[in-house]
């Protein structure tokens, strides 16, 4: 089975996935963990760009076809192999990240990156999508405790980020069948729990013989 974790950086996701990750481990699952962009050699290089804060003059439509180069990649080298050796992947960020960020957020059209996403992933999407929703206040709470520069994304300003919150409780009502919406203002080990719970329900139903191949966006 394949399983994501979104939200806003700051959000927990990248906890949750960890902890989810020792979760299964103690009871013997086999698991990959990746992020995203990254996990490959060419995503990790990517990565580098689109961080970059000396690319201040990128465009969206440049920073969507890179993400999808990185996607692309990953999927072909990384998440198939694993998922046809029967292994569960987490990964922290997926195609949602997308839809929230340069879509309603840098405002490309939904269609372009639905065709896309279908594109680079080959139809292939995640048995389940946590989405770890925080305040704009408590992302720069936590960003602020962190003490680390920000990146080239992390410094596109308060109104992106509300559109791009705003973008992901949308998906999630659109969505709800394939993304579950979590208040990441509760405690990680709460979260936790529940999130474990829930993938162990999905994985002990016999569910991870389903093909991950699924229509529609």
């Amino acid at each position: 089975m394949f399983f994501c974790f979104e939200g806003l950086d700051g959000s927990g996701k990248s906890t949750q996935l960890t902890m989810l990750a020792e979760g299964l481990r103690a009871q013997g699952r086999d698991l990959l963990t990746i992020r995203e962009p990254g996990g490959t050699r060419l995503g990790e290089a990517v990565r580098g760009i689109l961080l970059d804060k000396e690319q201040h003059q990128m465009q969206p439509e440049a920073e969507l076809l890179l993400f999808t180069a990185a996607r692309n990649q990953l999927v072909k080298e990384v998440i198939e192999p694993a998922l046809r050796a029967g292994k569960i992947v987490l990964s922290d960020r997926f195609y949602w990240s997308t839809f929230a960020y340069q879509g309603y957020a840098r405002g490309i059209d939904l269609e372009i990156i639905k065709m896309l996403t279908q594109f680079a992933c080959h139809g292939l999407q995640p048995r389940q999508t946590f989405l770890l929703d925080v305040p704009l206040h408590m992302m720069k709470q936590r960003h602020g405790a962190m003490a680390k520069e920000h990146d080239r994304m992390e410094s596109s300003g308060d109104l992106f980020y509300e559109k791009v919150r705003n973008a992901y409780l949308s998906l999630a009502k659109l969505y709800p069948s394939q993304i579950t919406q979590l208040d990441g203002s509760l405690g990680a080990t709460v979260l936790a729990k529940s999130i474990l719970n829930q993938v162990m329900e999905q994985l002990n139903s016999g569910e991870g013989a389903r093909d991950s191949r699924l229509a529609s966006y």
